[in-house]
């Protein structure tokens, strides 16, 4: 049984971190100029229930309340090239409904396959790293006994904020994290009645206020790989809720140079800002996991619509990391 839970903790550990190798001064990717978070913000900023990013961006109406959207080319965010897919899915319409599972082992594309699901993308980082439940159970608490004598080091960096779905079909990303260290951050979200819960790090937009341009939300900040996890430009993976109760599944493509070099977590942020204005957003676990699947788009087989770097860096949708847990939506309507 110990030789299982060490296994088990090892492969969170892998999941939720980076390499070995610490760069303790790395180039700055940020844009040059970051804007400022508003002081006295609009408390009730336009957030149109149709949702059009910009002339750049190509719409695909997948069904009713159901959009993919999808940029190819340079990017203003970064000024390199870019390859981004934004899955916007109107919880408003009774039909979609918000799920989370947690399985062995096994691509994104098998999940959306198997649950008969119109979208799924990856979600948290590895099991013992972040909070996770499913339909009710509890799958997966942060496991604070590898924490001992360094509590906000070790996973801390995995968890500033949580995706939580009610009973009654609500899904709110709230920056839980404030205020509580990582003990107390696990038994508040053991007392919460939700049915499925993620955690992951860092929130990228709490109520229109742009923390994801900020490096020090809270102590895990000195922990290496959360400084690589900011700066570095990878493959990306976030949610976000705008006010008009849309949810965007996001996956920012990298790793293919000179078609889709990734972006940093400031960089993703002032994406989500300038083009969809959600109230709510959170980095998901990224790199070589970001994929997302959307019915009856992409690969003919798979329909992941994006170009997943985890099995082999070429231009496809074939190379796909196995993950634990999958967020994705289903259709009461098709």
């Amino acid at each position: 049984m110990k030789k299982v839970l060490l296994a088990f903790a090892l492969v969170a550990m892998i999941s939720c971190g980076g390499g070995d190798d610490y760069h303790a001064e790395l180039p700055s990717p940020y844009p040059e100029e970051i804007p400022e978070t508003d002081p006295n913000p609009d408390p009730n900023p336009s957030d149109p229930a149709d949702i059009t990013p910009g002339d750049d961006w190509t719409k695909t109406e997948v069904s009713e309340g159901l959009v993919l959207w999808s940029f190819s080319g340079k990017s203003p965010i970064t000024g390199t090239n870019q390859i981004i897919d934004v899955a916007d899915v109107d919880m408003n319409n009774p039909r979609y409904s918000f799920h989370v599972k947690f399985h062995n082992a096994d691509s994104v594309s098998n999940i959306f396959k198997s649950t008969g699901a119109v979208v799924a993308t990856n979600a948290g980082y590895g099991p013992v790293s972040v909070f996770i439940k499913d339909h009710g159970i509890v799958k997966s608490d942060i496991d604070l006994s590898m924490n001992a004598d360094k509590s906000d080091y070790e996973y801390a960096w995995c968890n500033d904020g949580g995706v939580y779905g009610a009973a009654d079909g609500t899904v709110t990303i709230e920056h839980t994290r404030i205020g509580r260290n990582l003990k107390e951050f696990s038994e508040y979200n053991l007392g919460r009645k939700d049915l499925n819960i993620v955690t992951s790090a860092p929130m990228l937009i709490d109520d229109y206020e742009a923390v994801g341009y900020k490096l020090d939300q809270h102590a895990s900040t000195k922990h290496k790989e959360y400084i690589e996890l900011q700066e570095q430009v990878n493959p990306r993976t976030a949610i976000a809720k705008t006010k008009g109760n849309h949810l965007l599944f996001v996956v920012v493509n990298g790793r293919l140079t000179g078609k889709a070099d990734g972006m940093t977590i400031a960089q993703l942020t002032k994406l989500l800002v300038e083009t969809f204005n959600p109230q709510y957003a959170l980095n998901m676990d990224g790199g070589g996991s970001s994929t997302l699947c959307v019915k009856g788009l992409g690969d003919p087989v798979t329909n992941v619509v994006n170009y997943p770097v985890s099995s082999n860096k070429r231009f496809d949708h074939t190379g796909q990391r196995l993950r634990r847990t999958t967020f994705y939506i289903m259709d009461s309507g098709k």
